[in-house]
């Protein structure tokens, strides 16, 4: 006789939910893109190209890594290996993206020129699109920009190629060699991030931040930290990094490197378990960072007008906006991202 099975049963949380410290980390960066989003602190003008926010995205991409390695290489035997991979991943990203990209597609259809650009979101492709901000060449042509309300989900589209490539790469590398593959393809990126500062326009250092290539070092960074010799490679890596800017002579990097080590040495004395930074209301802002990341921006879009006609205080106005976006989130992390992972045992 068979037994019917729920879908509630045997579904267990990711596995980012459960190692200590992470959770507060998560926290702290989607408060800093939320901060730096709301007053608009995209550069320094002192700082040509340095990016408030892209420091949050830095700290997502090295938790990223991590988290996305480990889990690889501890089912890398398993008989359901991309299937349970890819599965998990999809529940996790694609319903609360799906109904945020079409939604904000279809509410401004025909009020942008760029609407032309929404098969690179469909595609995770957005982060190849045309940066009005980056002068040369564009990889796509400049016809296709960025979407109002979608702009932060370049930093998803990397993450999802990243989730093509990492599964291969580990399940086919003997596991002796992935660091030095980790390292290898890391210190590539930084060649290609520095090499863009010079302003080139060849395609492969097209001054665009988005890029794959441009990033990838801070995804590598989080894999290696899960081999017991890491930072026999992560070491080389920063002073790689250092050379390249004495290089290109570029004065932000520097800034960027130094917050880079704190990023990397935070993560690791967290999942090392030799110090974790105990909050709770930094944990379960880390809980939702993922609704928080996708949906703060067109609650900025909506909100800002509304604060600005009040004459709200920047202070306030951000608290309001905060609120906002994390009152959201809790209801789409409770009522709508959950209850559909839970589907995801039936596809396992």
């Amino acid at each position: 006789m068979s037994v019917s099975t729920s879908p509630n049963q045997h579904f267990v949380p990711s596995l980012q939910d459960r190692i200590g410290g992470l959770g507060e980390l998560r926290g702290i960066a989607i408060l800093v893109v939320l901060f730096a989003h709301f007053f608009n602190l995209r550069q320094f003008e002192s700082l040509k190209d340095f990016h408030l926010g892209g420091i949050g995205v830095d700290l997502f991409f090295v938790i990223s890594g991590y988290l996305i390695a480990k889990i690889l290489i501890s089912s890398r035997d398993s008989n359901r290996y991309f299937r349970k991979f890819y599965v998990r991943r999809a529940f996790r990203i694609l319903p609360l993206y799906i109904v945020v990209v079409t939604s904000v597609l279809l509410l401004r259809w025909g009020q942008h020129k760029g609407i032309a650009s929404w098969p690179f979101y469909l595609t995770f492709t957005q982060n190849f699109l045309h940066d009005p901000s980056h002068p040369g060449l564009s990889l796509v042509g400049t016809d296709y920009s960025a979407f109002s309300g979608l702009g932060p989900l370049w930093s998803l589209a990397i993450e999802e190629q990243f989730y093509l490539l990492m599964p291969l790469l580990i399940l086919c590398i003997p596991s002796r060699w992935l660091p030095s593959l980790f390292f290898a393809i890391g210190l590539a990126g930084l060649w290609f991030s520095r090499a863009s500062l010079h302003e080139s326009n060849g395609w492969l250092t097209y001054p665009n931040p988005w890029l794959t290539w441009m990033r990838i070092h801070a995804l590598t960074f989080g894999a290696i930290l899960n081999f017991p010799n890491r930072w026999r490679y992560l070491i080389p890596s920063f002073l790689g990094w250092g050379t390249l800017n004495l290089i290109s002579g570029y004065q932000s990097s520097w800034l960027s490197l130094g917050l880079m080590m704190v990023i990397v040495v935070s993560v690791d004395l967290a999942v090392s378990g030799r110090f974790q930074l105990k909050n709770s209301i930094l944990e379960k802002t880390g809980l939702l960072c993922y609704g928080l990341y996708v949906l703060h921006i067109p609650i900025l879009i909506v909100t800002r007008p509304v604060l600005n006609s009040l004459k709200i205080p920047g202070g306030i106005g951000f608290i309001i906006f905060a609120t906002l976006s994390l009152i959201a989130a809790y209801c789409s992390f409770h009522w709508f991202e959950t209850p559909i992972q839970k589907l995801r045992t039936r596809f396992e």
